[in-house]
């Protein structure tokens, strides 16, 4: 399941895959680790990898007793601080905000160390002692060379001239910080992050947020380019050049620099091969198989376009929502629109923006179809960022088309194929009575969105036709399940791809590659947590309703399911006691 090196020793590996952001297979390495080894440096990466993959309170309780053995020790001093904050970040109780300023401060006085100083001085602030806040900021830049040279040396002293309030130094402080960084979204992004917490409690001048602010995140969808033999034109190859053209202003205009599409002919390629020219990045995502993907939309277009998809799938990384074939079912279509949709959505959150929709839709074609462009227009949480380019504008005069209603899905040879969103959930205790009894009071919504209920002694796994559906069941069972019995320590795992269903017995039961990573997936969830794929993450993204996503990191699941991002969801709200978790 995990991937090794046998080169490295095991905290070299660990630390490796702490920074590939594959955290969760980081924890599974520190829980063994820990378990058997005294090594401070083990339970340092231990408590890293439980507050990035998405418990930064089960992190908070391991390592307490450590960081209380350790104060002088700034790498210690400095994760529990991290480990504090992020806590503050999620819940702005000020209770954490004074903690992470304790551990910083404390180990700054010891040590001297301007990163546990910096830290000292900007949580200071924000738990409202100012004007300590301001001494320990002329401290660090007591510690720090006149001219910094280094990028961290370069943020950290325009941060702490910044608390001092002498934005302009700051300002060119930054500057220089940030030529230095050049492309290195990273580093931006963790120097963005801490100004715009800090700019709740300190006015950070406009154009440093600016300077520092992420990229427009960005997504297309858009026509394939037009079969030759396709009666009436409404995206001809004789007009690529000039949709190209406003796609470059576009993108240009809106500074884009982090793209999702697909990549049939067309408008996909174009996009993706424009945003690489801007040098931004490109995160390619196909609904099947490659081969049927290129077939159903490449190459009927010619084989120039099919060397393009080429040109493209061997440098960069693409991501297939499912290793099975097309089969003639539409619904992935419709299902691969919803997560680019998503996707966009979460990484605007992660990056504090929304994101934006580019579309290159003829205003003469009005046909709907599932999945294809119009489709998916009403699924676009954003409209006021959405840029609409028509390749119809560059075309002889000719009457509109009479819009159509949507055809029906007719699944190719599988009719009991359905893309399903899927929960597996467990407690400490057998639920069978417990789950029997809730299916009982199921409302008849939530029925007709059920594609199948299998129960065990001690979890119950299901799928619905929507993400909202499957995580508002897990969240109404969660609450039966604890009113009849006060059983806890839940553990839900959650996962959305296509499922052949199949009758055992009487019974429906969910089959295909897509069941087995639900599996996969409820296998890496420890008590009282939610770990979702990226597909249901994003899908959920788009729905009503208040949840938290936090990207836990990448996993490897094997050499047919190959890797997937998995994310932490927190539902809140208080439908659901905290103590339940437990």
């Amino acid at each position: 399941m995990f991937l090794s090196d046998c080169s490295l020793n095991p905290t070299e590996h660990i630390n490796n895959l702490l920074n590939q952001g594959r955290y969760l297979e980081a924890r599974t390495l520190t829980t063994r680790q820990s378990a058997n080894s005294s090594e401070l440096r083990i339970k340092q990466l231990h408590a890293l990898a439980l507050s990035k993959s998405g418990t930064p309170q089960a992190a908070v309780e391991f390592f307490e007793p450590i960081y209380h053995e350790h104060p002088e020790d700034a790498e210690t001093a400095g994760i529990m601080g991290g480990i504090y904050k992020e806590l503050f970040r999620q819940t702005r109780q000020q209770s954490f905000a004074i903690l992470s300023r304790d551990a910083y401060q404390n180990n700054f006085t010891i040590t001297r160390n301007y990163y546990t100083g910096i830290n000292a001085a900007t949580m200071s602030a924000i738990a409202g002692k100012f004007q300590r806040g301001r001494e320990l900021a002329q401290e660090v830049i007591a510690l720090l060379p006149e001219q910094p040279a280094d990028f961290w040396e370069l943020v950290t002293k325009a941060e702490a001239v910044l608390l001092n309030k002498d934005p302009r130094q700051a300002v060119s402080l930054y500057y220089q910080a940030h030529q230095l960084a050049g492309p290195d979204w990273g580093k931006l992004n963790i120097v963005y992050n801490q100004l715009w917490m800090l700019n709740h409690y300190l006015l950070v001048p406009a154009e440093i947020l600016k300077l520092y602010s992420p990229p427009t995140v960005a997504v297309l969808v858009g026509h394939m380019i037009d079969s030759p033999t396709r009666a009436v034109p409404r995206f001809p190859a004789s007009v690529e050049g000039k949709v190209q053209e406003e796609l470059n202003a576009v993108i240009k205009a809106s500074n884009i620099k982090i793209g999702y599409t697909s990549l049939a002919c067309g408008s996909d390629i174009m996009f993706a091969e424009a945003v690489l020219a801007s040098g931004g990045e490109i995160n390619l995502y196909v609904p099947f198989r490659q081969t049927d993907f290129i077939e159903t939309s490449v190459r009927f277009a010619g084989e120039s376009w099919v060397q393009r998809f080429h040109q493209l799938a061997d440098h960069h990384s693409v991501h297939f929502l499912t290793r099975e074939g097309y089969l003639g079912n539409d619904e992935l279509f419709s299902f691969h629109g919803r997560i680019l949709f998503g996707l966009a959505t979460l990484r605007g959150k992660l990056l504090h923006a929304e994101p934006h929709l580019v579309t290159i839709l003829s205003e003469r074609d009005r046909t709907l179809k599932e999945g294809g462009t119009r489709d998916l227009l009403k699924l676009w949480p954003f409209p006021k960022h959405t840029h609409h380019i028509d390749p119809s504008k560059w075309l002889p005069l000719a009457p509109a088309q009479k819009e159509s209603a949507p055809a029906e899905t007719v699944p190719g040879g599988q009719p009991n194929r359905f893309v399903a969103y899927m929960v597996t959930l467990s407690f400490s205790g057998p639920i069978m009575l417990e789950v029997t009894h809730a299916a009982g009071k199921m409302q008849e919504e939530t029925l007709q969105e059920l594609i199948a209920l299998e129960l065990e002694p001690d979890r119950v796994r299901a799928g619905f036709t929507s993400s909202h559906r499957a995580i508002r069941f897990a969240k109404d069972l969660v609450q039966l399940i604890h009113q009849r019995s006060k059983q806890s320590g839940y553990r839900i795992g959650l996962h959305a791809g296509p499922v052949t269903i199949q009758h055992v017995n009487g019974k429906k039961m969910m089959t295909g590659d897509h069941a087995t990573l639900l599996n996969k997936i409820y296998d890496l969830t420890i008590a009282g947590s939610i770990c979702a794929s990226e597909t249901f993450a994003a899908s959920l993204a788009l729905d009503a309703g208040t949840y938290g996503f936090v990207q836990t990191g990448q996993v490897h699941l094997g050499e047919e399911l190959g890797d997937h991002n998995i994310y932490s969801i927190e539902w809140t709200g208080s439908e659901v006691s905290q103590h339940v978790r437990r």
